[in-house]
């Protein structure tokens, strides 16, 4: 998949140390406002992204250090913060987030991305099974 391949590029990039990334986002319940908030409050650099081609707010989020996220509402997966992770950004972030508590969230980087190919492969299988059964 060329996005994971992209991904795991992007995860040897060179990090911005101490800088944080914060999506700008207009959608509310992202709760960009709240990322703004932690990092002046605790006094940390940030990088404010704003709404750009996806592959080029990729490569600018995977250029910090770290991710700060604090949805308002729950996130059952968060694509954004899964693909931080598969970019060996560190993620900031509350407990709105599903995936945080999945085991397989211990993993980054390229460890990460191929847990990702597999289980890529593995939702497939149970699909076409299904429909066999069917």
């Amino acid at each position: 998949d060329e996005t994971l391949s992209i991904l795991e590029a992007l995860s040897e990039q060179e990090k911005v140390s101490d800088c944080f990334s914060i999506m700008d986002s207009p959608t509310g319940h992202k709760n960009t406002q709240g990322a703004l908030y932690f990092c002046n409050y605790k006094g940390h650099k940030y990088d404010l992204i704003e709404k750009q081609p996806y592959y080029d707010f990729l490569k600018r989020l995977s250029s910090n250090e770290y991710f700060v996220f604090f949805p308002q509402t729950p996130e059952t997966l968060s694509r954004i913060v899964v693909e931080a992770r598969m970019m060996n950004v560190k993620v900031v972030t509350n407990n709105l987030v599903g995936a945080c508590s999945e085991q397989w969230f211990s993993k980054k980087g390229p460890e990460l991305i191929n847990f990702m190919r597999h289980k890529k492969e593995d939702v497939l299988k149970k699909v076409l099974a299904a429909f066999e059964g069917v």
